[in-house]
């Protein structure tokens, strides 16, 4: 049994990376001058944490809209849309189509967003991926024409 000499964990004998940090142990004990890993009780561990690219900042954390919350909500109004479709006409596909576009961009940005504050030295984030957001996207509209439809079943249901 041997311990990381980075963090400290239990490792088995031959085992190159650490299973908890995931650090190559053989070249962190190489970099603190050590031939060895540390057998447990032989020495004290000296933890030396890796030095970051960028600085971590902290922000102040948003709330968060769940994607699955998100999907609720368009069929929710794709549900709304269909009930009162003859009043408002096709204006409101536009109208929450929009919505729909603002709240998947406003979704990635603060997920990407999180993912950047919580790894700074890995700073792609979920809003680089274009095509993946397009998709979501045109997805999210699918979602709608069926809270549409379900929305009017529901209304030729009841006013048969």
């Amino acid at each position: 049994m041997k311990q990381c000499p980075n963090c400290g964990a239990d490792a088995q004998d031959g085992w190159i990376l650490c299973p908890s940090c995931g650090i190559d142990m053989r070249k962190a004990a190489e970099r603190l001058g050590r031939d060895h890993y540390i057998s447990p009780g032989s020495e004290q561990v000296v933890s030396t944490p890796e030095i970051p690219l960028q600085q971590e900042t902290t922000t102040q954390s948003r709330p968060q809209v769940g994607r699955l919350t998100l999907l609720f909500l368009v069929i929710f109004l794709g549900v709304i849309d269909g009930l009162f479709y003859n009043y408002i006409k096709n204006i409101s596909y536009y109208i929450i189509f929009l919505f729909i576009i603002i709240a998947v961009i406003y979704t990635f940005k603060t997920e990407g967003e999180v993912a950047t504050t919580r790894h700074p030295n890995n700073p792609i984030t979920s809003f680089d991926q274009g095509g993946l957001m397009i998709g979501v996207v045109i997805l999210m509209f699918i979602f709608l024409l069926i809270g549409i439809y379900i929305g009017n079943a529901i209304l030729g249901f009841f006013v048969r």
